[in-house]
């Protein structure tokens, strides 16, 4: 149904009315719908943090849920005596690499599966970021 409005907002084609516009109960629950619709669908942030089991490979990975799909992590540790650990994961990625306190670089294998992401290591459990009692934060743009 179209609108009774003289003009639209740019973005989300909200009703604008002129003095002389006739308003309608239907424009506006057309203009919540697609506000509705529009924050629905807005990235978000989600953040978090995990201590690590000191395990690592294939049989002990790393997972984590997410309340949406998430598009973009990174993960880092920043713990006295062990240096600083990253892992920065980009949806679709497949292998990729983190960097350990002594500045080496090692592969990580990674799963995507709706809002869970995976990865392991078959190095060790400081290159897989999931050394035994260390904490781990991380954040994700969904």
């Amino acid at each position: 149904m179209a609108t009774n409005a003289s003009s639209a907002t740019p973005n989300l084609g909200l009703s604008q009315w002129a003095a002389d516009d006739y308003i309608r109960r239907e424009d506006f629950n057309a203009d919540n719908a697609a506000i509705d619709a529009a924050l629905a669908s807005a990235a978000v942030f989600e953040t978090g943090s995990y201590v690590g089991a000191g395990v690592n490979g294939s049989a002990n990975p790393n997972t984590l849920t997410f309340t949406r799909e998430p598009k973009l992590v990174f993960v880092q540790s920043k713990t006295l005596g062990i240096g600083t650990e990253q892992l920065f994961l980009l949806k679709g990625a497949t292998r990729v690499s983190s960097t350990a306190g002594t500045g080496s670089m090692s592969s990580n294998t990674v799963v995507w599966n709706g809002n869970t992401l995976s990865w392991y290591n078959s190095h060790g459990s400081v290159e897989q970021l999931n050394d035994s009692g260390y904490t781990y934060f991380y954040v994700a743009l969904c």
